[in-house]
């Protein structure tokens, strides 16, 4: 009876013990926790001395607000983790660094397909300076991986603040599949809702930011909301709940198979100041039933595909009311811009707009079907499908040096053609090969219209069989590019002379400002192409570094650069000299700013001679020299610039875009006089 009493007694205290021990396990974890490859993940994690050893001690364990999991710079951790629980609006969970050296890197594990799976409803989640690899082919059963995924369940409703930063994705790819059509989908960052339109779940406030994507297999990052996107609403008639507050932002991405981006079911999200280099075969970024996304001031460059896609501006099907501006692209197979739709499905594509963007040698993918041809699906600009309200202007397309190349090319994908859609004061210029057109006519049908266009180089405006032109008022002018030869934006600016100026049609909403930020006026005519010429405060076509507006302003000539020297007004200061000092060329009572001098005590006894001189803020940009020298003997003596040292720049002291440049000169010399020139030219 006492031995029974006394295993009784055991087993009440034995599960007492395993009873305190499950509620440890599941406390919620609110302060910081640390991993070392030196820790032990049989430690408490809660300081750097007692610091767990691989992301698998972060499993079973659950985090709330004011959780930071911290790794320890410099360290490499394998293994992965399902991460439990959510911060707050006040105290988001941080995941990242501590201590000094590389950021850390963490390297997944043979048997799981991502390093964090996120799948509870996890918000207010924020991801910091890390480098994420997870490569591992040897696992055939494994046959994509990624470094974050992120998988709510239905009905979760918002999803919020998930926040990924300073974050280095590489070398991240799985096992493949057989099929290709299927294969090469590894991921850096993949987050999907449940295809559920009666529970509906999405993302609210998501932030991807100073990223970088290199060597996978695949696309950098998915983001994928099924529930309740434009197309249910539209097609099916559901309620609407997309995806909101998604942001995308100076992130670098190398050598992906796929894509740098790829979006479903956001409304009104913002792509800008991205880089991407090099797909084998897709777009840098594919956004899919998407409502008013905003892309702009991205460059995409050596994109490819051999069948479909690689576009500078890729406008997928389901979607309305993109805005694709101020882009470039350099050499991507596919072209400048595609607007599409498969019409054979319920599908639609609506008023989508593509400005202010340059592609230079895009749009040349070869038929295989028919070698020495370029597909249908390759052009400067592609439509396809029944797309309709579409328009497409102030695009410049450059075409230096590939074997093949379309301008405009309309197509039926799924048996209807576009409609309604505008192609206006753009730029076609083909250096090399010979541009053509695919199903020109349809610029004349079905309420499409082509006009205002100039075609210079190799191509001829677009005409139909019998001789009917398509656009309605061509320019064949010489554009006079900047630099025709040229990989830059700067190259394709148009200068004094051009034919692009001035001839374009006014556009009601036209955002305002050019490819540069210059402004484009609601009432004057605009300039064909990305650079509006009229605007641009620092064009100099004659090379005088005298601006093209500053001399037109004053009845100069920005053609010749023989004005620099003159001086009209006769007030001594030629008129590079007055555009330095802010004078006026055309009056001889007004030649600037003049450069002040003083006396200043710097204590001690000392004195030192303050010369004072205006310098333009934008004297860097438009390329001028303000050199400023010293001599003793203006007749055997040498200009020397040892002699002073600059002080300080008040910024804009001597009034609007003119700093004040203060130099010191020493007055303890044996010199008994010193003469100052500040000569102005180029540098």
């Amino acid at each position: 009876m006492k031995k029974r009493k006394h295993e009784h007694i055991g087993r009440i205290l034995g599960s007492a013990f395993l009873a305190f021990c499950a509620f440890e396990a599941s406390a919620i974890i609110n302060q910081p926790v640390y991993l070392s490859a030196s820790g032990n993940n049989s430690n408490d994690g809660l300081s750097a001395a007692k610091a767990w050893k691989t992301v698998l001690a972060l499993d079973g364990k659950t985090f709330g607000p004011g959780t930071q999991i911290l790794f320890n710079r410099g360290d490499t951790f394998p293994n992965a983790c399902t991460l439990t629980g959510s911060g707050s609006e006040a105290e988001p969970i941080i995941i990242g660094a501590y201590g000094t050296g590389e950021k850390p890197l963490l390297t997944g594990w043979w048997d799981k397909a991502q390093i964090f799976l996120l799948d509870s409803g996890n918000e207010y989640i924020e991801f910091r300076d890390l480098q994420l690899s997870n490569f591992n082919t040897s696992n055939t059963s494994i046959k994509e991986r990624y470094a974050i995924k992120i998988v709510p369940p239905a009905g979760a409703g918002d999803i919020r603040h998930l926040y990924f930063q300073d974050l280095d994705f590489f070398d991240i790819q799985g096992s493949g599949r057989s099929v290709h059509e299927d294969d090469h989908r590894s991921v850096g960052i993949i987050a999907a809702t449940v295809d559920n339109d009666t529970s509906p779940t999405r993302f609210n406030d998501v932030l991807i930011e100073g990223c970088t994507f290199t060597d996978i297999d695949g696309l950098g990052v998915q983001l994928r909301d099924y529930s309740q996107d434009i197309a249910d609403f539209k097609i099916n008639g559901t309620a609407y709940y997309p995806t909101i507050g998604f942001v995308f932002q100076d992130n670098y991405g190398t050598n992906l198979y796929r894509n740098l981006l790829m979006t479903r079911g956001t409304k009104d999200a913002l792509v800008q100041y991205n880089t991407m280099d090099t797909t084998v075969e897709g777009s840098a970024f594919w956004p899919f039933a998407c409502d008013g996304t905003l892309v702009q001031f991205n460059l995409f460059m050596n994109l490819q595909a051999p069948d479909a896609d690689a576009y500078v501006c890729h406008f997928d099907y389901n979607c309305v009311d993109l805005l694709m501006q101020y882009n470039i692209g350099i050499h991507v197979e596919g072209g400048l811009i595609e607007y599409i739709v498969n019409s054979q499905w319920s599908g639609f594509q609506e008023n989508g707009i593509a400005r202010y963007n340059i592609g230079i040698d895009v749009g040349y993918r070869e038929d295989s079907s028919n070698p020495g041809s370029s597909k249908p699906n390759s052009a400067g600009i592609f439509l396809t499908g029944r797309v309709t309200g579409g328009q497409f202007y102030n695009n410049t397309v450059i075409q230096l040096s590939q074997p093949l190349y379309q301008a405009i090319s309309f197509n039926n994908w799924g048996g209807a053609w576009p409609d309604n859609n505008e192609i206006y004061n753009n730029i076609f210029y083909a250096a090399d090969t010979a541009s053509t057109y695919n199903e020109p006519i349809r610029g004349l049908e079905l309420g499409n219209v082509v006009s205002h266009n100039l075609y210079y180089g190799n191509i001829v405006p677009p005409e139909v069989w019998d001789g009917t032109p398509v656009d309605q008022n061509p320019f064949t002018g010489n554009p006079m590019f900047a630099n025709p030869a040229g990989l830059t934006a700067e190259d394709f600016k148009v200068l004094f002379g051009s034919a692009a100026i001035s001839n374009g049609l006014l556009i009601a909403g036209n955002g305002g400002s050019d490819y540069f930020g210059n402004a484009v006026s609601s009432s004057t005519l605009p300039t064909l192409g990305f650079h509006e010429y009229l605007s641009d405060p620092v064009i100099d076509s004659d090379g005088d570094k005298m601006p093209d507006l500053w001399e037109s302003g004053y009845g100069l000539n920005p053609g010749s650069a023989a004005d620099a020297t003159e001086d009209p007004d006769t007030d001594l200061l030629k008129n590079l000299g007055e555009f330095a000092l802010g004078g006026n060329p055309t009056n001889g009572n007004d030649i600037g700013y003049l450069p002040t001098f003083t006396l200043v005590d710097i204590g001690g006894g000392t004195n030192r001679f303050a010369y004072v001189y205006p310098r333009r803020t934008d004297w860097q940009e438009i390329g001028l020299d303000y050199d400023l020298g010293v001599t003793d003997d203006l007749v055997a003596g040498a200009w020397v610039d040892w002699a002073h040292w600059i002080n300080g720049v008040g910024a804009e002291a001597f009034g609007e875009g003119f700093d004040a440049v203060t130099n010191y000169l020493s007055l303890d010399n044996e010199f008994k006089q010193r003469f100052i020139r500040l000569e102005i030219g180029k540098p």
